[in-house]
């Protein structure tokens, strides 16, 4: 399963490939073509996608073994899904004031 320098190197390799894969994207846009902002989704999708990143440059061929072999496709898998199943919208807030229905307010 590799040593502590080897998932080290890892966390780092992803970390990188995660944060140059965000910086090179930019924020989400909505069907309409208004921007939406980052979202929780990207930041998951990104991470998980420079796990599996960070487990290639370090492992090489020994990451298509088992166990890295599950982890790999968890990874994949996962940031395919967290990427088209999150809402490209947030969801509305109402803004407009509360309506007072109190009886001792006039």
């Amino acid at each position: 399963m590799g040593t502590l320098h080897d998932w080290i190197g890892v966390a780092l390799a992803g970390a990188v490939f995660g944060i140059g894969m965000a910086l090179t994207t930019g924020p989400r846009k909505a069907p309409d073509g208004s921007k939406t902002g980052w979202s929780w989704a990207d930041g998951v999708s990104y991470a998980l996608l420079g796990l599996f990143f960070g487990i290639g440059i370090m492992f090489g061929w020994k990451a298509f073994h088992p166990p890295f072999v599950f982890i790999l496709l968890l990874a994949i898998g996962g940031a395919f899904a967290v990427a088209k199943l999150a809402p490209l919208n947030p969801p509305r807030i109402d803004k407009s004031p509360p309506i007072d229905k109190s009886p001792y307010r006039q």
